[in-house]
């Protein structure tokens, strides 16, 4: 009877007992399969292929993110040179507002001071962006005693621009077409 032990063996490993196996001849023809390889090759190729594309386009990338970044910095030293400006303009347009409302008291000295006819004459031809403010600031006395001394049409026209009425157009007079 066969010994149970080195049947037992002979099942596990077939090729224990000396008898030639696939792999166990050292012939590298037999154990690489060069279609495999053939495809591994096409693979790597194929990576490294895609690793370039990949490598250009993270350049690209680069160069793109420092054209960015470049433009950026223009555009924050064209943004604060604007806000500088703003603020240069601002002030001069505040500094103009304090001259032109002393501008604008002076007038009203001037104007409370003279007969209310004869200042009802100089606003029946003055224009309306002076008369308004200067009107607006009077003693409402002196200027309802200018009021009544100007013609009727600039008298309604000065006291629609100082009650805040946008201008009209022409003037309706009662008893015309128009």
């Amino acid at each position: 009877m066969p010994d149970k032990k080195a049947t037992a063996d002979k099942g596990a490993n077939p090729c224990a007992d000396g008898t030639t196996c696939v792999g166990q001849v050292s012939k590298p023809e037999l154990d690489v399969d060069h279609r495999a390889d053939a495809a591994r090759q096409a693979i790597l190729a194929d990576l490294a292929g895609r690793t370039h594309e990949l490598d250009q386009e993270s350049r690209r990338l680069e160069d793109m993110k420092r054209t960015i970044e470049a433009s950026q910095a223009v555009l924050d030293g064209r943004l604060q040179k604007y806000s500088q400006e703003q603020s240069n303009i601002m002030a001069a347009s505040r500094q103009q507002k304090q001259l032109s409302d002393a501008d604008i008291d002076r007038l009203v000295k001037i104007y409370e001071s003279m007969a209310p006819r004869d200042a009802a004459s100089i606003f029946n031809v003055l224009d309306f962006q002076v008369v308004v403010p200067v009107m607006t600031k009077m003693n409402p006395r002196k200027a309802s005693a200018i009021l009544a001394g100007m013609t009727p049409e600039r008298a309604m026209m000065a006291t629609q621009l100082l009650a805040g009425v946008p201008r009209k157009g022409g003037v309706v007079r009662a008893g015309t077409n128009g």
